[in-house]
Formats: C-alpha cells, structure tokens, sequence
C-alpha cells in the first residue's frame, strides 16, 4: 500500500492527489510491461507539478492580502486627514464667533460714546511708484536731432473707501503725478483721481449696484476703454455706471461720461457713453459684445481768406464688436473685431463733413507649457483700417478711443491703432519666488501705403505710396514680486525703423528705450 503525506497541501487537493496516485500505481501494476519504478517516477513528477501549482497560488494570495493592508491603511490615514480638516474648520468656525462677539462689543462702546456708526467699514489705500527712464530718437528715429530724453517719474495715490451696511459705498483717492529729471520737466498735479459713490441695491434687484463721479472704466483687455496705468498719470472719467450681473452667465456695464463740458472758454460738450455685456456661461469661454458711442462738438476761430471765422468741428463716431477668449489646460487664444460707423467734420476742411467707416481686428494664440518656470508661447496679429485717400470724402482711418497702449503695440508705444499692422510672438516665463520674464517682437506695416503713420511726430499724409514695411521692435522685461505689496520691474526695447518712416520725413536709425521702475501698493 502506498502512502500520501501531503500534509501542506488542503483537504480536497490532497484526496485528488491520493485518488491519483493509486490509479496511476493500479494502472503500473496492471501492465506489465511497465515497471514499477518507472510508474514511481511519473507519479513524483505530478506531485511536485501539483506542489509548484499551490505555492504560486499561495504567493498570490499573500500578495492580494498585502494590497489589501495597504489599501486599508492608505483609508484609515484619508480618514485621519478628514478629521483633522473638519477640526480645523470647527475651529474657525469658533473663531469667527468669537470675532463677531469682539465686534459687538466695539460697536456697542463706540455707539454708546457717539462714536463708530453701527455697520459702517473704512478702507485705506496707498499706491507709490517711482520710475526712471530713459529713451534715444524715440520720437523721430534720426540721430541728427538732439532729442534723448532721461526723467523720473513719480506718482503717488493715497485714498480711502468708506461703507455702509454693505449696500452704500463711496471712494476718494488723491493723486500726485510729477516729473524730474535732466530734459524733461512739469508741475505738479495735485488732484482728485477718483471719487465716486456706489449703491449695491441686491435688497431690491440681486446683482444691481449704481456707480457716480469720477472714476475707472476698463473693459476687456483694455484695447479700446482702460485705465491707461503704466501712463504717468493714468485716466479716470467723470459719469455713471450701471451694472448688473448674474454669473457666470451674464454681466451688463453701461455707462455715460462726460469728456468735455461747453463753459466760456470752449464752446461744445464731449460725451462718451456705452454699454459692455459679457458672458462666461460657455465652459472656458468668455463672450464680450458692445456698443460705445462718441459725440465730440468743439468750436474754433480759423482764417478764412484773411478773417478769422468760427467753425464747428463735429464727431460722430458709433463702435461696435465682439470679443472671444477661450483657456483650457494651458492654452488660450482671443480674437476681437471692432466695427466703426458715423461722420466727422474734415480736418482739412471745416465746412464739410465725412462719412465714416473703419474696422479694426485683433487675434492671439499662446500654449503655457505645465512646469514649474511656465513657460508661454505666443504669436499675435493686430490690425486697423487705414484712409489711401483722404480726398475722397471718406474717413477710413479707425478712431481710436482710451485705450491702454502699454505693450499692446510693443512697450514702447509708438503707434496707435489705426492704419497699422502688427505681426509678432512673445515668450514668457514665471519662475518660483515672484520672478517674471517677457520678451516680444513686432513687425510693423502700414495698412495702407499711402496714409498716415500715426502716433509720431510726423503729421505727414503722403500724397503717393510710401510703402508699407515701417520696422521692428523687440521688447524684454523683468519682473520681480516678492510680497503682493512690492513690485520691481526694469525692461529695454529697441526699435529697426524701416523705409516708411524715411519717406514720411523722419529718420531711419535705431530708436531705444529703457526704464527701472518701483512700486508699493498698500
């Protein structure tokens, strides 16, 4: 009789492997060409078959029971993580209490005393900025003429913002803008920047709120209505905003200002009015649609063969257009069309009147690359109708409104939106720390080669072709933000006149710009 000690193996493998066993030593015996020996052999050779079988099953096991642990215990410290937040939030929760307590308690002494009104909030805000710069043919690219240029800058802003039971707000910021330097000098202006009172009406209609005086508009990306900031002095209006939204959904901005009133002095009003709606309802898009309007009338006395005579000079100019944005994991592009309409008095002639008709384009596309620097590549082209006949009692020249110049047309500012087009990249990086890098490049042509080149000292119109390549212009800066209330930047552009401005009478040598700049912001 043969024995089967198969004790590490379980119950019913081990009753498979005796069964086995005395079959195939049944099946030995029977046969007697077969020896004994050899059935023995084939039967050990199953047995440690069956044995490498079991054990890999056991590994595996061990192995599933060893994840298991893991995961178990990877819960039980997600668990731990959990309290720990939710003891924290009570916490805060039991913080806030006892803040609201402190509060009531103030409130409570101050108005006993006739002091603090109850709900009331004060705000104080200061904003200092100091910049050097320092520029070479920027205005006419000729060497020839002595006109560099070296100054500071400095502005100062100091306001408060004052509210009440959360619906009624008001602001008042002063402002000092100056400058000093070698070349360069003014007087100081000392005056209001803002002041203006809101009224937050969510009691009545959620989301209205009311705005009057001076103040900030900006809407967009600032192309066509901004504050203008990096300017000296920056821009503020005087008017009314009305706003109402319901986000992400919709946002409605209208407005009326007041550029200009007729007194003594100046006979005929400015008004500027519109209304901005945007949308953010479309999943990493923004939607902007608009309409903004422009009634200039101004009088004055010119020489008409030999008497001087008053005319009235009239603009008219209706703007409308649509702004798309779309950002989604490091990639964003936009694209804005501008569509204007209306009549203006002709410069060249008072007494008759254009009809007016200009467009205007604008597109961007950059990918940031999802690394600690994050690095950003782009590439962008502006455009802006230009008039190739000014004789024809046409105005095709787009009219540009408030916008923020800064680095939209290059750094240093050289040209305005109309009759232009700017083709060009930019390359950005923001390391760790607060540290920023941009660099730009654009390659400048006249949309219509025989108009006007505006924003330089040239007022030259060309009565033929002169062209269209007007230069290039590469633009670097760096930033450095090591508190959200200090920021220093200093930057260097340079521009490549080509043959435009040589045939509108200015030079064609190297034009140069740079600056340092310091800012705290509290």
């Amino acid at each position: 009789m043969v024995g089967c000690d198969l004790t590490a193996l379980d119950g019913t493998r081990r009753l498979l492997l005796c069964l086995m066993a005395t079959l195939l030593l049944s099946a030995g015996l029977a046969n007697a060409q077969t020896p004994r020996s050899d059935a023995i052999a084939i039967l050990e050779e199953e047995i440690n078959a069956l044995k490498e079988t079991v054990e890999s099953d056991n590994l595996k096991i061990r192995q599933l029971r060893e994840r298991l642990s893991k995961l178990e215990s990877r819960d039980t410290s997600q668990k731990r993580l959990i309290d720990e937040l939710r003891k924290r939030l009570s916490e805060i929760e039991s913080l806030k209490q006892q803040l609201q307590q402190v509060e009531a308690q103030v409130k409570e002494k101050a108005g006993g005393s006739g002091g603090k009104i109850d709900g009331a909030r004060l705000g104080i805000h200061a904003d200092v900025r100091i910049r050097p710069e320092y520029s070479q043919n920027r205005t006419d690219f000729n060497d020839a003429t002595p006109d560099q240029d070296s100054f500071w800058g400095h502005r100062v802003r100091f306001g408060a913002t004052v509210g009440y039971d959360q619906w009624v707000q008001a602001k008042v910021t002063l402002q000092e803008a100056r400058t000093f330097g070698s070349t360069q000098t003014s007087a100081s202006n000392l005056g209001l920047y803002e002041a203006y009172a809101e009224l937050r009406l969510n009691q009545w209609i959620q989301g209205l709120w009311l705005r009057g005086g001076r103040m900030e508009l900006s809407f967009g990306n600032e192309r066509l209505v901004g504050r203008d900031d990096f300017s000296l002095s920056g821009r503020t209006f005087d008017g009314v905003l009305v706003r109402w939204g319901h986000q992400p959904y919709i946002d409605i901005q209208a407005f009326y200002s007041k550029l200009r009133e007729s007194t003594n002095d100046v006979s005929g009003d400015n008004d500027f009015f519109g209304i901005y709606i945007s949308t953010e309802g479309i999943p990493h898009t923004v939607l902007d649609v608009y309409y903004m309007g422009q009634l200039d009338e101004v009088s004055r006395e010119v020489q008409d063969s030999g008497t001087t005579v008053t005319r009235t000079l009239e603009r008219a100019i209706h703007t409308t257009g649509a702004r798309l944005e779309f950002n989604y994991k490091g990639f964003r592009a936009e694209a804005e069309a501008v569509f204007q309409f209306g009549n203006r008095t002709d410069p060249t002639n008072y007494e008759r009147t254009l009809d007016h008709f200009a467009t205007a384009y604008f597109a961007d596309i950059s990918y940031q690359i999802p690394v600690n620097t994050r690095p950003t590549f782009g590439a962008f082209f502006v455009w802006a109708s230009g008039d190739a006949n000014p004789a024809d009692r046409k105005s095709v020249d787009f009219q540009p409104l408030f916008p923020t110049r800064h680095s939209f047309l290059g750094t240093m500012d050289l040209f305005t939106w109309s009759n232009i087009m700017d083709i060009g990249g930019t390359f950005e990086l923001t390391p760790p720390m607060g540290f920023g890098f941009y660099s730009g490049f654009h390659y400048f042509l006249l949309a219509q080669p025989q108009g006007r080149l505006f924003g330089t000292a040239s007022n030259f119109t060309p009565t033929q072709s002169v062209g269209r390549n007007v230069g290039m212009e590469f633009d670097i800066a760096l930033t450095w933000s090591p508190n959200p209330n200090l920021q220093l930047q200093t930057g260097y552009s340079v521009f490549l006149p080509s043959t435009v401005p040589e045939q509108l009478g200015l030079g064609n040598d190297l034009a140069h710009w740079t600056w340092v700049q310091a800012r705290v912001t509290y």
